[in-house]
């Protein structure tokens, strides 16, 4: 049996409205819209708006009728509105997408884009209008911030084509003085030994004071050198492995002996144990001796100054303390930037280009640290820098240093993967392996993976440092690539990270740096540049940095020494410490990005002040009191929306924590370890 044929029914037969159907729809779809809509007669009156254009007038839509925009609006925007009106009844012309600035009923100005269509009867008279409003006050505003951008975008071009004429100009110029300076140096050291003659007291004299002046624009240019330098990226740090007392102490004795000609008493107040850092040794001396060379300068007479190490859990922090003429809060700001004169009213031999202390600024951040002062007109100034802490200490033996040396000689690149146990003491204790069968299992990991990595046309990987007290190896790769290097890394950091999963040992970080650096005979003179050689590092221990750090954003109190309060935001936090962010000074109602103050000698937040946070533990009804002192500050700028913020990021140490607090804080960290976990999806 064939089925039937549906008929098709017609557009008009499948669906059917009455009228009265009809205007509920429009009148539901006009009350829908968020644009104003609107009908008026001749006379300018509203006989019917939607619901969006009642809310804007604070009224029903039935108290509307029968008003006018007189009604509601300014008179001098009524008029405009009237005169759109007039036009449309006079003309029959409708009016489309007119964009305009507009004032609504509550007085606030807005943009608007508005269409006015003209309504005729059947004889075709003009009766009234229909009028549709949207408020574009967004798009508009956004329109203006994108030509506002194009604006900025098109200053900074030019501004960066300048910098880099500017940084091209200071590069050529410094290059071409620098010949004929060391020439005519040269020649004055010739003159002033008398070897183009006898000379007279007042003579060399004179000459001692040309060279004096020569040494003080020599200076000067290689300012300039190095702004260019840093300007232009080109800027490279050469690391070695320093012993930093000995660094310090090479140059002290001219310090000493220039500090006392103004009878100032210059002490070094250094480490009892040597410390061995990984940094540039000439570059760090460079802002050493700015930092003194100014304390020298700024300080009178009879004066004092001190520079001091101290260790601290993480980084290596140095102090140039003085009892010189100081720096007002105000002039802080000035301090690091470039060709910036604080104190202009000092002699003009006492003064440079303004490039040290910016020029040491961009050279301790490029080492991984931070640089700030505190001081007080009449007080003197502390200048403190850090540097990051590493923790090789033993040097490359000469059988060694003779190999790698052959290799360069022959322009073969080599890598140097140093695996390092961080704190080897307190790690081997907290895991369950023997220090003994760990020292071998590990190994046997170092001697397979080179057994599968080798390469038997190439130089061959040798262990070269193997430390058991110290839970370290070094071991040298000749003819590496850096993809290979890096892969060889991998490799390790894999196999290592397994072998303490699988003896269920929590909480290890496997962490990747890498550097290169200088090797120096021993009358101090280069004797290879070793910028084939790249020494990369996989460090492993419970905590990379001693004690693991984790992000804390929430509300803290910072309590000072007179009990004055101070809210903060926490940034991070560990077992042995935390950070947190000062917009101001504890003592002052404007905040660092208002006024660009800094925090001064007279102000309780100084460096190893001892202070006291509040913070609330998560799940937690009870405050916890902790008391901390002052390790390190930074000075932070960020840009926010076209403005600049800016504040300070402080480091605390924990100090003189009990048992119980201690309990309290590994809670805290334990229950930000598993949000963060939760937040990743339990990964």
């Amino acid at each position: 049996m064939k089925p039937k044929k549906r008929k098709r029914l017609s557009a008009s037969k499948e669906v059917s409205l009455t009228p009265e159907a009809k205007l509920s729809l429009l009148t539901e779809l006009v009350d829908q819209i968020p644009d104003v809509i609107y009908f008026k007669d001749r006379k300018g009156r509203l006989i019917l708006v939607n619901k969006a254009h009642a809310k804007g007038t604070g009224l029903k839509a039935d108290e509307v009728r029968g008003k006018t925009d007189f009604d509601f609006f300014p008179s001098s925007r009524a008029r405009i509105m009237a005169k759109d009106d007039s036009y449309v009844f006079q003309t029959g012309k409708a009016i489309v997408d007119k964009i305009e600035r507009a004032t609504r009923v509550d007085g606030v100005d807005n943009y608007v884009t508005t269409t006015k269509i003209p309504r005729f009867d059947k004889k075709g008279n003009v009766i009234g209008l229909m009028g549709i409003t949207r408020d574009i006050t967004a798009r508009v505003q956004l329109e203006q911030l994108k030509e506002e951008k194009e604006k900025i975008l098109r200053k900074l071009q030019v501004l960066e084509e300048m910098t880099k004429m500017k940084s091209e100009f200071l590069s050529v110029v410094s290059h071409e003085l620098n010949t004929p300076l060391i020439i005519v140096k040269e020649a004055l050291s010739l003159v002033a030994d008398g070897i183009a003659g006898k000379l007279t007291p007042k003579q060399k004299d004179l000459i001692l004071k040309a060279t004096s002046n020569l040494e003080r624009l020599k200076r000067m240019i290689d300012d300039l050198l190095d702004m260019s330098r840093i300007e232009k990226h080109k800027l490279v740090l050469h690391y070695s492995l320093v012993n930093f007392n000995e660094l310090l102490l090479a140059s002290s004795d001219f310090f000493i002996k220039w500090a006392e000609e103004k009878n100032i008493h210059l002490t070094y107040q250094l480490p009892p144990r040597q410390i061995n850092i990984f940094i540039d040794a000439e570059r760090i001396s460079q802002v050493i001796s700015n930092l003194i060379n100014n304390a020298i300068k700024f300080t009178e007479r009879n004066g004092k100054i001190k520079v001091e190490v101290s260790i601290l859990e993480t980084k290596v922090r140095v102090s140039v303390i003085d009892t010189g003429i100081g720096i007002a809060e105000k002039d802080f700001p000035k301090l690091f930037r470039k060709f910036s004169q604080v104190n202009k009213d000092m002699p003009t031999r006492k003064r440079g280009v303004g490039l040290g202390l910016s020029i040491a600024k961009e050279l301790i951040e490029k080492h991984g640290g931070e640089i700030w002062v505190e001081s007080k007109p009449g007080q003197g100034s502390r200048f403190y820098f850090t540097l990051p802490r590493f923790y090789t200490e033993k040097a490359l033996d000469k059988g060694v240093r003779e190999r790698i040396n052959s290799l360069l000689d022959k322009r073969i690149s080599i890598y140097l993967i140093n695996i390092l146990i961080v704190n080897f003491n307190s790690f081997k204790r907290r895991i369950t392996v023997k220090p003994h069968k760990l020292f071998k299992d590990l190994k046997s990991i170092i001697d397979r993976t080179l057994r599968e990595l080798r390469r038997p046309e190439r130089e061959k990987p040798q262990v070269i440092l193997e430390g058991y007290q110290r839970g370290e190896w070094s071991i040298l790769f000749p003819e590496t690539k850096e993809g290979e290097a890096v892969g060889i890394c991998d490799a390790f950091k894999a196999r290592i990270d397994k072998y303490f999963s699988q003896h269920k040992v929590k909480g290890v970080f496997i962490n990747l740096g890498i550097m290169s650096y200088f090797q120096k005979d021993q009358d101090s003179t280069t004797k290879h540049l070793l910028s084939n050689l790249h020494v990369k590092r996989i460090s492993i221990g419970s905590e990379i940095r001693k004690h693991k750090r984790i992000e804390y954003r929430a509300d803290i109190d910072v309590f000072f020494a007179d009990n004055k309060r101070m809210p903060s935001q926490a940034v991070d936090i560990s077992q042995g410490g935390m950070a947190f962010a000062l917009e101001r000074s504890p003592y002052d109602t404007a905040s660092l990005s208002d006024s660009g103050l800094s925090l001064g000698l007279d102000q309780p937040l100084k460096t190893d002040a001892t202070i006291d946070i509040v913070l609330k533990p998560m799940n937690s009804r009870k405050l916890l009191r902790i008391k901390g002192r002052v390790a390190w500050m930074r000075q932070i700028e960020e840009n926010i929306s076209g403005s600049t913020k800016k504040y300070y990021k402080v480091g605390v140490e924990f100090v003189k924590i009990n048992e119980a607090k201690k309990k309290q804080i590994k809670r805290l960290l334990a229950s930000l370890s598993a949000a963060e976990k939760k937040k990743r999806g339990g990964k």
